[in-house]
């Protein structure tokens, strides 16, 4: 059997891998196989279809860059080993990738994304843990912990009384003579002065240190000593807090280790099956129906054309039909006309369903779920068996003999071509007879003309030909059923502008058969022009149909337009007898009203940018921190601007900032986490002084901080309590000034204001109900 590769399948792998953001899916996809029943295709269709909803978008695709940096940290992770800060950042890569996978699945909002959520280890308690041990830059935090706190500013104050007084030492004339230069330097991480060799006896410390030329002895002064040595004591209590801190950590995250590499192999499985979807959106391709008595390839192309072309290139597409009983195609027509292309086409499309992957062709197409595809493409010739191309050739055409059954498939590109043309048509007929008798299905390529006729009626035989365009004298690639082709020979030697008398000589020399086949020619070719004029009438029809239906969903898009029109006009007055409500109910404090907010629809409940008619009206509703769904892009984000003179608004959306006009941006209806719950939680530390009710929401972001914050506050309203304090912790300051600036808009906030010295300080903010 000649390699897949003969009808270009490592194309397909070689997109599949680029398309693909690791390198663990990619080893996955240069192994991609067929799948062992119809019933397997079916469902990695439906995958690749849920899939590809991720990628309607342009620059939608979830990236997961960090799977193969976090392989090796999962294997030590899996040993119990202590991650140092490196690694960690590694970690953090890793969940925040999930983090931002979970974003682009919530907005899908189905089963199929549902399922992927609920197999990731939630990130976010295992993200806020790194972070308030790791800083941005992958240094370790001096507030991680009390005696790391502590600890560094003893170390800073030391170092600055230190260096104060070796200041002053420098600049006292009684030291002129002793130093070599006037400044501050250290040794081993000790403080030093550069004192003139022969000098030492003049200055009472230790020496630490010689310059190359031997003029200076660099020594610490006796007044330093003492907090020097407690410097180097902090550094190793320092250093030993940072080893606890991540010995901590890594034992937090070896007591989930198996939900972590289970997230892992889900993730690997996603950047593989979203490469696959990459290939469905490049080649316009569709799910096939499996079909165990007929072939029906709709508009079908061949991929690797579709692949590699550009915008300019229109890749030609055809319709390709056997009837039941019909198993074996013989392919004939001019050279160059695209028959090896369409055969590849054909094997293509049969092994990319068999391993669940989308085929080039319309969604109504049909093929059988073949278990064998035998191949014969190209150049059989084995020079280590000393064969000959012709008995390469033959040793292929055998083995496909042995095969039996219709989930069986045979390619044979130009049967018995090599050889004398009478004996060959002779070998091909036989080899033919047999694929028939053992109930294969076979597409074959041939040029010899015996091979084109008088076959049996009932024989499960159809022949077909590509079109040739006798007027240009050039082939045209589309697939002519029913009717066989020419090679064209002598047409093509008449066009190139070879001498007549050189044709009729050739005629001449032709076998009576060959002539009159050759005056049969013009029958057929009149056969076929007419086929051809059927099947441009048809397309015509068929277009006209499109345009049609077309028509009617334009109407029917319209109807739907207006009737939502009608449906917000009604909306938009039931919400502000709503809002009335619901504002004396707050004033109140009437419980039942806010039961009654709870109960209201979605659709009640949400205002609607459709209601806002001006930028400025947008800017008032929704100002920077307000959290909205891009449209456009179909996801959610964070306003960061008010509109400018375009009504252009930045935004960010799962990492990206963005500009998208105002009116692209709508409220965003807050969904719950579908994560799976690690098993483990990080301890919680104690808040001092703390009887209040308290949200803590370090490590998430703005987004996801507002929503739980929103529903905490409704909590504590429906509870009559007058104040609920936020821990946000002090990071990058973007979290806290999101959340004030929240705050400041909202109508159950009275007012704020940050903790107090015994209450976590600006890391926490009260706020008081009304």
């Amino acid at each position: 059997m000649t390699s897949l590769d003969h009808i270009d399948w490592n194309k397909i792998v070689s997109f599949l891998q680029q398309n693909a953001n690791s390198d663990l899916a990619r080893e996955e996809l240069s192994e991609i196989a067929p799948l062992s029943s119809p019933e397997e295709a079916y469902q990695a269709f439906s995958e690749i279809d849920q899939a590809f909803e991720l990628l309607k978008y342009e620059g939608t695709r979830p990236r997961l860059d960090s799977l193969d940096e976090f392989k090796p940290v999962l294997e030590r992770l899996e040993k119990n080993a202590a991650l140092d800060p490196i690694e960690l950042i590694k970690t953090r890569n890793f969940f925040t990738d999930i983090l931002s996978l979970a974003r682009s699945l919530a907005d899908l909002d189905n089963e199929w994304s549902e399922g992927i959520s609920t197999q990731l280890v939630d990130p976010r308690p295992i993200l806020s843990y790194i972070n308030q041990l790791i800083g941005s830059e992958g240094e370790i935090r001096v507030d991680a912990s009390e005696t790391l706190f502590k600890s560094f500013h003893e170390k800073k104050d030391l170092k600055n009384g230190i260096h104060k007084l070796l200041e002053r030492l420098v600049k006292t004339h009684e030291l002129d003579s002793v130093l070599q230069d006037k400044f501050v330097t250290t040794r081993d991480g000790r403080w030093v002065l550069p004192v003139k060799s022969g000098m030492q006896g003049k200055f009472e410390g230790i020496i630490h240190d010689t310059s190359q030329s031997n003029k200076t002895v660099f020594m610490e002064p006796q007044e330093v000593v003492k907090n020097n040595n407690r410097i180097k004591e902090l550094d190793i209590l320092i250093q030993k807090e940072i080893d606890r801190l991540l010995r901590e950590i890594s034992d937090y995250l070896y007591n989930i280790h198996r939900d972590i590499e289970d997230s892992l192999d889900h993730l690997i499985a996603l950047d593989v099956l979203l490469a696959k979807a990459c290939l469905k959106r490049k080649c316009a391709s569709n799910s096939v129906e499996f079909s165990k008595e007929e072939i029906q390839l709709v508009d079908f192309s061949n991929p690797v054309l579709q692949i590699s072309k550009t915008e300019k290139d229109e890749v030609v597409k055809n319709h390709l039909s056997m009837a039941p009983g019909k198993r074996i195609l013989i392919l004939s027509g001019p050279n160059a006309g695209g028959k090896t292309i369409l055969l590849k086409s054909v094997g293509l499309a049969a092994h990319m369903a068999r391993c669940g992957l989308p085929i080039c062709a319309a969604k109504e197409s049909k093929i059988p779920f073949y278990e064998n595809i035998y191949i014969s493409v190209g150049d059989a010739q084995n020079i280590t068996e000393g064969l000959s191309t012709f008995a390469g050739h033959m040793k292929e055409l055998n083995e496909a003999s042995q095969l039996e059954g219709e989930t069986n498939l045979i390619l044979v590109d130009e049967i018995c071509g090599s050889t004398d043309p009478e004996e060959g048509a002779a070998i091909a007929k036989a080899f033919i007879d047999r694929y028939q008798q053992n109930q294969s299905y076979a597409f074959i390529t041939s040029h010899l003309g015996s091979l084109k006729q008088n076959w049996r009626e009932d024989a499960a035989i159809t022949h077909a030909s590509m079109e040739f365009d006798d007027e240009n004298g050039r082939p045209i690639y589309k697939l002519l059923l029913g009717v066989s082709g020419s090679s064209y020979a002598l047409k093509t030697a008449m066009r190139i502008g070879v001498d007549q008398s050189i044709i009729d000589q050739a005629i001449e020399h032709l076998s009576p058969e060959s002539k009159e086949r050759q005056k049969k020619l013009n029958d057929i070719d009149a056969l076929k022009e007419q086929l051809v004029k059927t099947k441009k009438e048809l397309d015509f029809e068929k277009s006209n149909a499109l345009e049609q239906k077309r028509k009617y969903q334009n109407l029917i898009e319209k109807f739907k337009a207006e009737k939502d029109k009608k449906l917000e006009k009604s909306i938009k007055e039931a919400e502000k007898r709503i809002d009335e409500e619901l504002l004396a109910a707050r004033n109140n404090r009437n419980k039942s009203a806010f039961d009654l907010r709870a109960e209201l629809p979605k659709i009640v409940k949400q205002k609607s940018t459709s209601e806002i008619s001006s930028k400025e009206e947008f800017a008032e509703k929704f100002p920077p921190g307000s959290s909205v769904f891009a449209s456009n892009i179909q996801k959610s984000a964070i306003v960061q601007s008010l509109p400018n003179n375009k009504g252009e608004v930045e935004i960010l959306a799962n990492s990206m900032k963005l500009s998208v006009s105002w009116e692209f941006l709508k409220p965003k209806t807050a969904k719950e986490s579908r994560f799976k719950p690690a098993r483990i939680s990080k301890p919680k530390r104690e808040e001092a002084g703390s009887t209040s009710a308290f949200v803590d929401v370090r490590g998430q972001t703005a987004e996801e901080a507002i929503y739980n914050i929103d529903n905490f506050c409704d909590d504590a309203l429906m509870k009559g309590q007058e104040k609920v304090k936020v821990i946000h912790g002090h990071g990058t300051q973007v979290l806290k000034k999101a959340i004030r600036k929240h705050l400041a808009r909202v109508e159950y906030s009275e007012r704020w204001q940050s903790g107090g010295d015994t209450d976590g300080g600006d890391g926490v903010t009260w706020i008081y109900l009304k």
